[in-house]
């Protein structure tokens, strides 16, 4: 192994399910509660959301992600078409299976996520080879994870779909897994499927195998004729992606009263800025958080709110490997983990609202920071997304992002902020050259 990275593991929908990703108590101080209706579609995901706003406000519509195909795959450094998850089963797929996604918006501790994928963009530099198998801490793969609207009291529909490829994989392991915990189920569009049930009966694994990929998939909560669904859906699309591969869907907001440009976190978090931090190469691929609708603030003028599309963003440093140990997993949970959330307003007013909200007293930004470069407002708080933590939250314009990291400084916020700072100041200074 020439490589450590950091461990990613897919969660099932529910509870504590983006703990990782939440970033700050914003969402509380925010006030944002939204319904979404779904129709069919492709990749797209239309209908009329909408989000009551507090007191007198009358119902919002709001704009519906449109995930727009990218016809460009991304590379592995061998010259191999990375197969991004979410392009297995696109929301449109999703609804034409009979589900919807959630929005997660009325959750507490679960921000504004609705899909929650980990794509291979290479801004990060680091060595990330791997001979794990299946299921190992630390594996790297591209994944997508949904959840569905809840369908009944109890039920916690949805789907991960971890995607693992001969470069980042050990096939012997692999296979040695295959034979030992899962059942083959049949060909199935060209792939070899294999089924594993777990002690649970509403969650089962899947796995896919072809010479150029093999497709992790675990349901929870579905029919079996859904799950059935899933899997010639899945597959489908898996055959047509090796013969023509594609990149990562571009997730855009453009129809109904939502007409900005969206800045997204993971470009953000890039090798020089976390090398800067922490001193290590970035890795190459990061986990993105999409809401399936823009959303708006509860408070405002005449109480209708601002309307803001969110993004979320983790990466981590990768930590190199130990001379002495071959796998050193250890380095694996050394690797520093950094989360970046972006919120881009519709107008400069709106993000100054917002801002001025979350950091008024009693807030969960009480620190005044001043960053040198552009950057319109800064402040420091104490994350609730980690023990320990501590955010920066900077205003730019329309935009307003939150940085943290999981560096351990056990809340001292100076130190966060002296360690943060060229980093924030790096995406102020980004933001500001594409007219921010």
């Amino acid at each position: 192994m020439s490589g450590a990275y950091g461990p990613h593991q897919p969660a099932r929908p529910g509870s504590g399910r983006s703990a990782a990703l939440a970033i700050g108590g914003v969402l509380l101080a925010a006030g944002i509660a939204v319904t979404l209706v779904l129709a069919p579609g492709g990749g797209s995901i239309p209908g009329t959301p909408h989000v009551a706003g507090s007191g007198d406000a009358s119902t919002r519509h709001l704009a519906p992600l449109s995930m727009e195909p990218d016809r460009d795959a991304v590379e592995a450094p061998d010259g191999t078409p990375h197969i991004p998850a979410c392009r297995l089963l696109p929301p449109g797929d999703v609804h034409a299976i009979g589900h919807r996604l959630h929005d997660y918006a009325n959750t507490i501790g679960e921000g504004e996520e609705g899909i929650r994928r980990t794509v291979f963009d290479y801004v990060g530099e680091a060595d990330v080879e791997s001979d794990r198998g299946l299921t190992s801490a630390g594996s790297v793969t591209g994944t997508c994870e949904y959840g569905f609207a809840s369908e009944g009291e109890g039920t916690s529909p949805g789907l991960d779909i971890v995607v693992l490829q001969p470069f980042l994989v050990s096939r012997d392991r692999v296979e040695e897994e295959l034979e030992r915990r899962y059942e083959p189920a049949g060909p199935v569009n060209g792939a070899d499927l294999y089924e594993h049930a777990s002690d649970d009966i509403d969650f089962l694994t899947h796995v896919l195998v072809t010479d150029k990929a093999m497709v992790l998939l675990r349901t929870f909560d579905l029919t079996e004729s859904d799950r059935d669904a899933v899997l010639e859906t899945v597959s489908t699309n898996l055959a047509d992606l090796l013969a023509d591969p594609e990149g990562p869907a571009v997730p855009t907001y453009q129809d109904g009263p939502w007409d900005g440009d969206v800045v997204r976190a993971c470009p953000l978090l890039d090798n020089t800025g976390i090398r800067e931090v922490t001193g290590n190469d970035a890795a190459p691929f990061a986990t993105e958080t999409i809401p399936v609708t823009s959303a708006t603030t509860a408070s405002g003028p005449d109480a209708g709110g601002h309307d803001y599309v969110f993004n979320g963003c983790r990466r981590t440093d990768v930590v190199p490997p130990g001379e002495d140990v071959a796998d050193d997993i250890d380095s694996i949970f050394d690797s520093v983990v950094f989360n970046l959330s972006t919120r881009t307003f519709e107008t400069g007013a709106g993000a100054e609202a917002f801002f001025g909200e979350v950091t008024a007293p009693g807030g969960t930004y009480q620190e005044s920071v001043t960053l040198d470069g552009p950057g319109d407002q800064a402040f420091a708080g104490r994350s609730s997304a980690a023990m320990g933590g501590v955010d920066l939250i900077v205003r730019l314009g329309p935009v307003v992002f939150e940085l943290g990291y999981d560096a351990h400084t056990d809340g001292r916020i100076d130190e966060a902020v002296e360690a943060l700072r060229p980093l924030a100041e790096r995406i102020s200074d980004t933001l500001a050259s594409e007219g921010y």
